[in-house]
């Protein structure tokens, strides 16, 4: 609150008084300003502001100097006001502090000291006054910018709610489109009939389904994160789409989202829950066994102990007693072998073992579902499976199935990545990648149909195109072929659709989608040699 000097008017009519007050040595710190008259003082107030004015309450004119600080007072209420008269008494003097009118009284004659000592009490209380209001001013714009920024917030919340509601409605409509469209499919036993009438739904459903699924994800990380209540109800959202996307699977079982995160866990401790659970539902379980210390891996709990299941159903099926796992790490990848002793797989068993309604047990029931199933559980675990017979003259089958090291985790690329074409005709799932690519570094141009995408690419450059499958004035998948062929774009394209067997071997993102899924992809096309994943492990 340093200031370099305070002004003081003095309005008195006796020259003499005018004089002694002159005479006072107020210091360096301290202006002094007389007057004689009020008409000289309103002038003198025109061109400076004072800190403290001292006026005589007798100025020889019909008004006061009492009336003259109320005015004072009006004009600038943080100046310090003293009245001073030889004829007044105690009674007058407290009836004006107490009135607000003036802050100080000094009788006439004064003593020089006192008249010193009430002049500079008034400089500091007036410096005093003005930093207070001048904190009350800025305290106020700092309200105003805080409630702004509240509004705008609660804008953002009501916006976001609202592509939520709208996204729920969405995905009401298509449940029970489903559910009609089911008791149509129970009756259709080839792989394309099913398949058709899939992608169709898949289409129109998986869209809600990746917004809802997306968007509450990012409501539990951000809004929510210190609501447990608020996380509750969110968790009541994602199991229901849990559910839903559960019917998709039972109608066609050509692409299974996980319905959990990935994390770090130990196959064996999952294999023999898997056990467990065959005994408790009254299946017939092989002897398992384990082939030494296996590394752990980076997949989906519950949906790799479901894996394990079908795998040795399978092995079951084909009467084996025996089924040993065992494992071995190359670098970010883990690969684990269950070897059964069971009977050994033809050429022609080993190359249709993964289509799906492909089975040599008919005549036991057996709906060639149960290896399909495990595939499409992997493949959201960025997985893989493949069978093969035992080989070196032993009889019985051998199960790979490759995961990611756990060690390995999804490194996000760096701030600043480039930007990433995204040609979606459907706003809400273009959003929600926008927002994630966003965490991920990258900045995005969303384009929704093949048009616009073309106009796009002849203004700018991209790093990476993700397009969706079914475009209104195209094929998605056309235009990311065209794309390949381009400068710069070899390995950078991926199809988003709702059927990762309709992208022709394109890198594709299936939905739904966790967030954790476009990480996985935009890595893999952004660092196609997996350098920077297995380099994470020795980080």
């Amino acid at each position: 609150m340093a200031q370099t000097a305070s002004s003081v008017l003095v309005l008195d009519d006796d020259p003499a008084d005018l004089a002694a007050m002159a005479a006072l040595e107020v210091g360096a710190g301290v202006v002094l300003h007389t007057c004689r008259d009020p008409q000289s003082a309103e002038r003198l107030l025109s061109h400076i502001q004072v800190d403290v004015a001292l006026v005589a309450h007798d100025l020889g004119t019909a008004s006061s100097g009492l009336h003259w600080l109320a005015g004072q007072r009006r004009r600038d209420p943080d100046c310090f006001r003293i009245i001073t008269s030889a004829n007044a008494d105690l009674a007058f003097a407290v009836s004006a502090i107490n009135h607000g009118g003036v802050d100080g009284f000094l009788p006439k004659p004064w003593p020089p000291a006192l008249a010193l000592q009430l002049i500079h009490q008034g400089c500091e209380a007036a410096l005093i006054r003005r930093h207070n209001r001048s904190l009350v001013s800025e305290l106020g714009e700092r309200n105003s910018q805080l409630l702004e920024l509240t509004t705008k917030l609660e804008d953002l919340v009501e916006q976001r709610t609202h592509h939520l509601r709208e996204a729920m409605d969405q995905l009401r409509a298509a449940h029970e489109e489903l559910q009609t469209q089911q008791g149509q499919l129970v009756e259709l036993e080839t792989r394309g009939a099913i398949a058709q009438v899939v992608r169709g739904l898949a289409h129109e459903l998986n869209n809600p389904l990746a917004v809802i699924l997306g968007y509450t994800q990012r409501l539990q990380r951000t809004f929510a994160k210190d609501d447990p209540e608020a996380q509750r109800r969110l968790g009541v959202i994602l199991d229901e789409v849990g559910r839903c996307v559960g019917l998709v699977d039972q109608l066609g079982n050509l692409s299974l989202p996980l319905s959990e995160e990935l994390r770090p866990c130990q196959p064996s401790d999952l294999l023999a829950q898997a056990e467990a659970r065959m005994r408790a539902s009254g299946r017939k379980v092989p002897f398992c066994a384990i082939d030494g210390p296996l590394p752990r891996v980076l997949a989906a709990e519950r949906a790799l102990v479901r894996v394990f299941e079908q795998v040795l159903d399978n092995a079951v099926l084909n009467g084996a007693q025996r089924v040993e796992l065992s494992a071995l790490q190359h670098g970010s990848r883990v690969r684990l072998t269950l070897v059964n002793d069971g009977e050994t797989p033809s050429d022609e068993q080993v190359r249709n073992a993964l289509r799906p309604f492909y089975t040599t047990h008919a005549q036991r029931g057996n709906r060639g579902l149960g290896l399909p199933m495990a595939q499409a559980q992997l493949r959201d675990q960025g997985g893989t499976l493949e069978l093969r017979a035992r080989g070196a003259g032993a009889a019985g089958a051998a199960t790979l199935i490759d995961l990611p090291a756990a060690e390995a985790h999804v490194a996000a690329p760096p701030a600043a990545a480039g930007t990433v074409l995204v040609v979606d005709d459907q706003p809400l799932v273009a959003d929600l990648l926008a927002d994630a690519l966003a965490e991920l570094g990258y900045a995005t141009e969303i384009v929704g149909t093949v048009a616009a995408a073309r106009a796009a690419l002849g203004r700018q450059p991209f790093a990476l195109a993700l397009i969706d499958r079914h475009l209104p004035d195209g094929d998605g998948l056309a235009l990311a072929r065209e794309l390949l062929g381009k400068p710069g774009f070899a390995g950078k394209v991926a199809v988003v659709s709702g059927d990762a067997g309709d992208a022709d071997g394109l890198p594709v993102l299936t939905k739904p989608f966790h967030l954790d899924a476009i990480a996985r992809l935009v890595l893999s096309l952004s660092d196609p040699s997996g350098s920077r994943v297995a380099n994470l492990s020795g980080s």
